[in-house]
């Protein structure tokens, strides 16, 4: 029984995907065509950036729950700088800059003042969304046509531009986290904080730099939202953090720390997207859809969960 968790946690993602894919195209009328493909391709690549952003965390054995409210209060950074005549490149470093910012206070609560993880982003999850809706007054907005354009924009005339920049980010942290010795020590402190600290790594500024990277591409998923969605109101970003965490722990990120891959959590943000669009072509309410990824959630950390007990009885050895 063990081996067979085992198995599946490194697997999960493209083995629930494949059941899905089946299951819905059986199931449904034009499920398995080319127009639904585009849709679920362009839907995961807001989730998408946001799993890569729980990835960073979970790798040093934290997580962030405040990731829906940096998107939505980045979302007014970017929303504000456009109605005040600035350019859309202009807004978006500046939202990425806001979203970094928020990421840090979450890094300076759990490294300096020492907040658990959980609290210290449930904390700022609350602030960060009150202090967006003090702001606005909880008004919402609309995004200019140079924002709602990206979502449509092809390059060639064929390939999504949104598509072009998740995988130019997905390379360069593929690339930071694999080849790079400052990435690497992401697995080093979660594998055993204690192991790191006697081989003279700076555990708490490696953790600082996971939350900034988080916020950072909390901010930039608040871009692709915008231009998806055209608009900015108060409930943007809500829930979205459950969605981040389930894909990643379904691409086989551990909640325990230093394991999982990168396109782990690309994919499971594709799979998790896939089941969203299955159930919609189902006709599933839409308010029952978070209990099925809370579900999905669950079954997740359990396979996860076993994986790691194993671990822990060989070092035990």
């Amino acid at each position: 029984m063990q081996k067979i968790f085992n198995f599946l946690s490194k697997h999960l993602a493209f083995y629930v995907l494949v059941i899905t894919v089946v299951f819905f195209g059986f199931t449904t009328d034009g499920f398995l065509t080319m127009g639904n493909f585009e849709n679920v391709i362009s839907n995961t690549i807001y989730m998408g950036i946001l799993s890569m952003g729980m990835f960073s965390v979970m790798l040093v054995k934290g997580i962030d729950i405040s990731m829906g409210a940096i998107v939505y209060f980045s979302g007014i950074i970017l929303s504000e700088m456009l109605s005040a005549g600035h350019s859309l490149i202009l807004a978006s470093i500046a939202t990425i800059l806001v979203g970094t910012l928020l990421g840090s206070i979450n890094g300076f609560f759990i490294t300096v003042i020492g907040v658990t993880p959980f609290l210290a982003t449930l904390f700022n999850m609350i602030i960060f969304r009150g202090a967006g809706k003090w702001i606005t007054k909880s008004k919402g907005s609309d995004y200019p046509d140079a924002v709602v354009s990206l979502s449509s924009l092809k390059i060639f005339g064929v390939i999504p531009f949104w598509a072009i920049m998740i995988t130019i980010l997905f390379l360069l942290l593929y690339i930071f986290f694999n080849k790079t010795i400052t990435g690497r020590l992401f697995y080093t402190v979660g594998f055993s904080e204690e192991i790191a600290k006697k081989s003279g790594i700076n555990t708490k500024l490696v953790t600082f730099r996971a939350y900034c990277l988080a916020g950072a591409l909390a901010g930039m998923g608040s871009i692709v939202l915008a231009s998806q969605i055209g608009k900015h109101y108060a409930g943007v970003g809500e829930l979205h953090e459950l969605e981040a965490i389930t894909a990643a722990v379904l691409g086989g990120v551990s909640l325990f720390g230093g394991i999982g891959t990168l396109g782990g959590a690309l994919l499971g943000a594709l799979t998790l997207q896939t089941i969203n669009t299955g159930l919609v072509f189902l006709k599933i309410d839409l308010y029952v859809q978070p209990m099925i990824t809370a579900l999905i959630l669950f079954f997740a950390i359990t396979i996860s969960s076993s994986d790691k007990f194993k671990d822990n009885s060989i070092k035990i050895k």
